[in-house]
C-alpha cells in the first residue's frame, strides 16, 4: 500500500482497477509544450510539438524566456487551438502538511499565497524556529542544516510524511526528494516556488485562468473545455518508456556524449508517435543537445506527453480524493509504478 502517514487516511490499492482511473484515450490537443524548469533562467528550456493533420511537428528546444508572457505566448502559438503545458516540477503539496495547515484544496491556497496569513510561504525558513505550516520550505541557505530540522519543524515523524503519494514507488519507499527541502541536486522546492509564484499564481488570478490537472477535473474533460491545461511531468520516468540508455548505470544525462548515444532511440520513439522532427530539432538530438541536459529533458518530456495525448498511455491518476484536491499527480505515472528517483 502506498500512503503518506496521515491519521485516519485510508491507503488506496497500489494499482486501482482501470475503472477507477483515467483511461487511455486520445485527447483534443493541438499543441504540446513541455518545460524543464530551473530557478536559473539560462537553464529553463521548452519544447513545442504542434499537430499538423495526422502527424505532429516537433520543434527544437528554446529558452522559456519572459515568465510574465509565457502562457500568453503559448496560447498565441496555438492559434485558437487547445494546448497542454507540462512542467517538470511539483504541482501540489503533501497531505500530511495540508492537514497540519488545515488546507483542503491546493488551488485555492495557491491564489492566497504571499498574503496574510501566508506572507512568508514563499520565503524558505532560515532556522528551525521559523519552520511551520505557513512557512514549510527549508533551508534558505546551506550551512548547518539537516533534513531532521524540517521534520522537527513540521511535527512529522520522518521525511516520508512530507512526500506526496506520487513521490513513493511500488514498494512504498520514497522515490523523490520531498517538496519542502531546498538543498541538493535532487531538490525540487526552489523550482516549484519559482513557477508557482511567477507563473501559476498570477495565471489563476487572471480573468481567464488555465485549467490545472488533476485538481480541476479529468484530463479528457479539461483539454476538451479549456484553451490551456497545465500538468506535472517527470522526464526521468519517460527514459524507460522510450528505452533510453541514460537511465542505465554508467550513463549520465549530464554528459553530451551519452545524450547523443540515445539519439536513435529518441528519434525512433518520435516516429512511432507520428512525430516529424524539424531539421534543427533533429540536428540538436543527433548532437546530444549541446545546450545541456535541461534541453534534453524538455524534449523527452514533450514526447512523453505526446504518448498520453495520443491515447497510448493513460494519465494515471488513482481514485484518491486527496490526490485530486491537494497532492496532484505526474502525467502518465501508473498508480503504484516504481519511481526512478
Amino acid at each position: 500500500m502506498i500512503r503518506t502517514q496521515v491519521d485516519g487516511d485510508e491507503a488506496a490499492p497500489e494499482t486501482p482497477p482501470m475503472s477507477q482511473m483515467e483511461i487511455a484515450t486520445p485527447l483534443p490537443i493541438d499543441q504540446i509544450v513541455h518545460a524543464d524548469w530551473s530557478v536559473n533562467p539560462k537553464r529553463r528550456w521548452l519544447v513545442r510539438i504542434e499537430r499538423q493533420g495526422d502527424s505532429w511537428q516537433v520543434h527544437a528546444p528554446e529558452l522559456v524566456g519572459d515568465l510574465s508572457t509565457l502562457l500568453d505566448r503559448i496560447t498565441a502559438k496555438a492559434q485558437g487551438g487547445k494546448s497542454l503545458l507540462g512542467l517538470d516540477l511539483p504541482i501540489g503539496a503533501p497531505r500530511f502538511w495540508a492537514k497540519k495547515a488545515q488546507i483542503e484544496e491546493f488551488l485555492p491556497l495557491l491564489k492566497a499565497l504571499g498574503n496574510p496569513p501566508w506572507e512568508d510561504f514563499y520565503n524558505p525558513a532560515l532556522t528551525i524556529a521559523e519552520i511551520g505550516p505557513r512557512r514549510p520550505f527549508y533551508p534558505a541557505r546551506p550551512g548547518g542544516t539537516k533534513q531532521a530540522h524540517l521534520v522537527q519543524g513540521l511535527g512529522a515523524d520522518s521525511m516520508d510524511d512530507l512526500c506526496r503519494r506520487v513521490d513513493f514507488n511500488a514498494e512504498g519507499k520514497r522515490a523523490a526528494t520531498p517538496l519542502f527541502w531546498t538543498l541538493g541536486a535532487a531538490q525540487v522546492g526552489k523550482a516549484a516556488l519559482s513557477f508557482w509564484r511567477q507563473v501559476l499564481q498570477p495565471a489563476l488570478l487572471a480573468p481567464s485562468p488555465p485549467a490545472v490537472w488533476p485538481f480541476d477535473g479529468t484530463l479528457s474533460d479539461l483539454t476538451s473545455q479549456n484553451s490551456l491545461t497545465i500538468c506535472e511531468t517527470y522526464p526521468a520516468e519517460v527514459y524507460e518508456w522510450f528505452g533510453l540508455d541514460v537511465r542505465l548505470s554508467g550513463k549520465a544525462k549530464t554528459k553530451q556524449q551519452h545524450r547523443a548515444e540515445d539519439a536513435d532511440a529518441l528519434l525512433a520513439a518520435g516516429r512511432k508517435l507520428d512525430a516529424l522532427f524539424q531539421p534543427e530539432a533533429q540536428a540538436v538530438i543527433r548532437q546530444g543537445f549541446p545546450m545541456g541536459d535541461d534541453a534534453f529533458d524538455a524534449m523527452v518530456g514533450a514526447l512523453g506527453m505526446l504518448q498520453v495525448v495520443q491515447g497510448m498511455r493513460a494519465p494515471g491518476t488513482p481514485d484518491d480524493p486527496k490526490v485530486h484536491a491537494i497532492e496532484g499527480w505526474i502525467l502518465g505515472r501508473r498508480a503504484g509504478a516504481t519511481g526512478t528517483g
